[in-house]
């Protein structure tokens, strides 16, 4: 029996040979993109599901259809808003350490 991580293993495996060795980088963005439609399902799903409501075929249908929508432009937002936050880290300089017991001492 073929478990689900030898099913992704096999699956990127093929779309490596299929994009190429240097797709890495895009199977890993695909992934990704991936993951945060699973995520906006869960978001979407989950509240009503926990409450015990029901939801009707043709709504979980138009879940499924705005994830599809909205997972990629998701996914490139959230690597987007990381990036910044990595950039202004960067460029932030570091001050340093000074203790607060030089302020506890005075001239006057």
């Amino acid at each position: 029996m073929v478990g689900w991580q030898d099913r992704v293993r096999l699956g990127s495996r093929v779309y490596r040979r299929a994009t190429g060795k240097s797709s890495t980088k895009k199977l890993e963005e695909h992934l990704f993109t991936e993951l945060v439609g699973i995520q906006l399902l869960l978001i979407n799903t989950l509240g009503p599901i926990l409450r015990g409501e029901l939801m009707a075929a043709e709504q979980v249908d138009a879940v499924f259809r705005q994830v599809q929508c909205r997972k990629a432009g998701k996914a490139e937002e959230l690597l987007n808003k990381r990036l910044t936050r990595e950039l202004e880290s960067r460029s932030v300089p570091q001050m340093p350490f000074v203790c607060p017991a030089v302020f506890l001492h005075s001239d006057a």
